[in-house]
């Protein structure tokens, strides 16, 4: 649910999205430059206008199917196409400004396709990395309304909870960070197919994310389980020269199920570790 930033002034949200079996899944959300927002809900798509609030059009498989194979894992947005990755490991790609055309339909894998991952540095053509929840790793090559798949012949041999693929200009190399739901912090040379870093947080994960803060540093934060937060800086360049240098350390989260006051014994009890936000803090 989406609500307005002003929530003094109006309660009522601006967007209420489906309800749906599908939001266990690590990429049923997807937004594109344009201020679209795509999300899975059963075996149908749905295209959000963010920005006007609208509902622009809905998307089904190509033929009918029972549900549990049709089922919607996973999406992704671009500017003219959308791909979504269904129960039965097979992927479609559609052409959303023309109402929805099909432009590919093609069987990756018989494991359900959990994240759909468009690749860098790629000059114009459609390259994506798809991963299967084995924890398989796949490219798709889409050149002339033919649609090719290739084993990377990397596998986490566990569910991907995240994913990322990002090129180097510096380093020169395509390299693809891999968080898995065992805890398992891993980074792959595309390229050579290979196994450049690999750290166990030991910890079962839930939800991660990377953040980015320059071409060689990258801190990773990951959601236990348990309600730590794993985070890890990674320095990706001694990682490439092979003195890899790297940081991890958890940090305890509360999380309240209503909201309380400060004088709260409890939430005073909990200090320093409850850190409360005001407005002028919160960036919309």
């Amino acid at each position: 649910m989406i609500k307005s930033p002003d929530q003094t002034k109006d309660q009522y949200p601006l967007y209420c999205l489906s309800f749906s079996p599908n939001w266990n899944t690590y990429q049923i959300l997807s937004t594109n430059s344009n201020g679209f927002l795509v999300y899975g809900t059963n075996a149908e798509a749905f295209i959000i206008d963010m920005q006007n609030k609208n509902f622009i059009s809905s998307v089904k498989p190509p033929e009918e199917a029972s549900y549990n194979q049709i089922k919607v894992t996973s999406v992704l947005l671009e500017e003219d196409t959308l791909f979504v990755g269904y129960l039965n490991g097979i992927i479609c790609a559609f052409n959303h400004q023309k109402e929805n055309q099909l432009l590919f339909k093609t069987q990756v894998s018989k494991s359900p396709i959990m994240h759909i991952i468009k690749r860098a540095n790629t000059q114009g053509t459609a390259r994506l990395i798809l991963v299967d929840s084995e924890g398989a790793f796949f490219e798709l090559v889409y050149i002339q309304e033919t649609a090719k798949v290739f084993s990377l012949s990397i596998n986490c041999f566990s569910q991907v909870v995240k994913c990322h693929e990002f090129f180097s200009a510096s380093l020169q190399k395509s390299l693809l960070l891999t968080i898995s739901a065992k805890g398992i912090i891993t980074i792959w040379d595309l390229e050579s197919k290979k196994e450049i870093f690999n750290y166990n947080t030991t910890n079962a994960i839930f939800k991660a994310d990377f953040v980015f803060g320059d071409e060689f540093n990258i801190t990773c934060g990951l959601i236990t389980k348990k309600d730590f937060l794993v985070i890890v800086r990674i320095n990706l360049k001694t990682i490439i020269e092979g003195s890899p240098q790297f940081q991890a350390y958890p940090v305890k989260l509360h999380f309240q199920i209503q909201s309380k006051d400060k004088s709260d014994p409890e939430v005073l009890a909990s200090k320093p570790d409850i850190m409360f936000l005001s407005k002028d803090r919160v960036r919309e």
